[in-house]
């Protein structure tokens, strides 16, 4: 039989039928002499007779006790020793701890045994099947189990004392082991990717094991319903793996349920059997569908120079989503030429046309059902149809009077707030800022970017933005740190935050990199210092309402000192620049913080 085991030299044996040796029996013998005269000489210091018969005895039980020493045999299974030695001593049998589930088990004799006697008198308990091989001149017993041992169980192999030796004689005490087997391995089965509490329709499932398991046994014992075709991968080249994502062959279902669980033992490495795993239930996304179009459909007075984009719940497959696409001129059915780019991690299509649209025409853009999501689902189009339809109204350009003037850089620093004092009562209400703090004229939405001022500074100084754009405490540090509050400047809301809130806008976009850095775009319009910061807000519906949003979102950040939340709160900047711009809906809110 082959020897399985963690190591050659690796063995368990059984102490309680292990005899001591001759040294260790002499120390036992010598320290208990002692203990056991002390206490009779006590008792007898009366009786100088029976000390003298006393002193006798202990002599003899010496002698006797070191020929018995050396007649012991140096067994692990011994045999009937001429004195019983269970009068000096027995050691508990230990418990050895952690042993894999196809390590094997030695137990050896001091003389050749009987090999059909031991095997009759053999037992393992709890009950398991184990395969017996001798060696060493059958004085060594190796106990293999046919399958893994149980994992977290404790084992007892016992060998009765009807066993016997080559020779005929018999054990003096079963011999025992006993050992603790590591605990099972451990699995868990997830969703590859979640959205929300959706899983997503190519990528499969996930099981990852505590501990490397046999790539056969999960293949032979993963069950997923309804059926999925699919295959097994680790990414690993050589060894067993600790992580298996299974890859459906075509995309799972969209809206539908799916349970995924082992229906037979997966093994580990050793052959032990993984611990019960709860089964997954879950349900898949559904498929993608449009938000909404820009310009929106039926749109009037769109912009010569306007870009066109799809929004999309979800990210989205590039190349057929774009082949899907089609921009045509409504009166001639000719088609618009222009480039794709795509933003907000593949949600947002954006179409450039590389012409500006003509003035009083109307245009068409369509998007057949054809267009894929990331994850394989063809999108989901209002009504059920076959393809999505917009049209839109384009006027003259945009009046030089609407177009972006340089107003110069501010020459002079805001005047510092001062904290108010310990105790006193700050006032609710943010101060107004200057008359002239960016009242250019061609701000559309300039009431707007002073409410956003008010409510940045609410926070900057310690208050509170409520959800209805109240501010609790102003200038109070009750929130947080009391920070000067920042003065509004026009210069660098009319030369920078406005049109970079523009540009945005009308792109359907919502970064900080499309038009170069901010420190790019301060240092084109003369505003050349290292201190500056950005703040932008996106999203759709009422001005104002999308400028409280902002402030709720960057507070949101204080418990973890998030980026939008530092920079509202850094000290080191004096005043703010602060663009607003709505285009069919879709609002912009641009934060630039500068120190001269």
């Amino acid at each position: 039989m082959k020897r399985v085991g963690r190591s050659a030299g690796s063995r368990i044996t059984s102490p309680g039928s292990s005899g001591p040796g001759p040294l260790r029996a002499v120390i036992l013998v010598a320290l208990s002499l002692p203990v056991l005269a002390s206490v009779y000489m006590l008792s007898l210091r009366s009786h100088p007779r029976a000390l003298r018969v006393a002193a006798l005895g202990v002599v003899l039980v010496v002698a006797v006790s070191i020929a018995a020493v050396r007649l012991v045999p140096q067994t692990q299974g011994h045999l009937p020793p001429p004195v019983d030695t269970r009068a000096v001593g027995r050691l508990a049998t230990p418990i050895v701890a952690g042993v894999p589930g196809d390590q094997g088990i030695d137990l050896a004799f001091s003389a050749a045994m009987d090999a059909p006697s031991v095997q009759a008198a053999l037992s393992v308990t709890p009950a398991a099947a184990v395969q017996l091989s001798w060696s060493a001149g059958d004085t060594r017993l190796q106990i293999a189990p046919q399958q893994a041992w149980a994992g977290g169980t404790v084992y007892t192999i016992s060998v009765g004392q009807a066993a016997r030796t080559a020779s005929g004689q018999t054990l003096a005490e079963p011999v025992r082991a006993v050992f603790m087997t590591e605990d099972a391995p451990t699995a868990t089965i997830q969703a590859a990717y979640l959205s929300g509490k959706r899983a997503g329709l190519t990528q499969g499932f996930r099981l990852t094991f505590s501990r490397s398991v046999s790539l056969a046994s999960v293949q032979a014992a993963l069950r997923i319903t309804p059926a999925v075709d699919g295959q097994l991968t680790t990414g690993m080249q050589r060894g067993d793996p600790t992580e298996i994502t299974f890859v459906p062959s075509t995309a799972l279902a969209p809206d539908t349920t799916y349970a995924v669980t082992f229906s037979s033992p997966v093994l580990s490495s050793d052959g032990m059997a993984v611990a019960p795993v709860p089964r997954l239930v879950v349900r898949t996304l559904d498929r993608p569908s449009v938000v909404r179009t820009r310009p929106a459909d039926h749109a009037q007075g769109v912009a010569a120079d306007a870009s066109v984009s799809i929004r999309f719940d979800r990210s989205m497959d590039p190349a057929t989503t774009q082949a899907a696409f089609r921009l045509v001129a409504a009166a001639t059915g000719a088609a618009v030429r222009g480039t794709f780019s795509w933003v907000e991690n593949g949600t947002v299509l954006v179409f450039s046309p590389t012409r500006a649209f003509e003035a009083g025409h109307v245009y068409t853009l369509t998007l057949a059902s054809s267009a894929t999501s990331a994850d394989g689902a063809t999108v989901a189009l209002p009504g059920g149809g076959t393809a999505l339809r917009a049209s839109f109204r384009v006027v003259a350009p945009t009046p030089a009077s609407a177009r972006k003037t340089t107003a110069p850089a501010p020459t002079t620093k805001p005047a510092p707030v001062t904290a108010p004092a310990s105790g006193s009562t700050a006032p609710r209400a943010t101060p107004t800022p200057s008359p002239s703090a960016g009242s250019t004229a061609s701000a559309p939405w300039l009431s707007v970017e002073r409410y956003a001022l008010q409510l940045l500074n609410c926070t900057r100084t310690g208050g509170w933005v409520r959800a209805d754009g109240t501010c609790d405490g102003y200038g109070s540090g009750k929130y947080s740190s009391y920070v000067a509050p920042l003065s509004l400047s026009a210069g660098i809301s009319t030369d920078v935050s406005r049109p970079y809130a523009k540009y945005q806008a009308v792109r359907d976009a919502c970064s900080h990199f499309l038009d170069g850095t901010p420190g790019d775009r301060l240092a084109r319009a003369g505003y050349t210092s290292y201190r500056w910061a950005e703040n932008i807000g996106c999203q759709t519906g009422d001005p104002r309402q999308v400028a409280i949003n902002s402030l709720l979102f960057f507070q949101s950040e204080k418990s973890y000192d998030g980026g939008h939340w530092v920079n509202l709160k850094n000290p080191e900047y004096s005043t703010v620049g602060i663009g607003v711009w709505d285009y069919n809906g879709y609002v912009l809110v641009v934060f630039d913080f500068y120190h001269p």
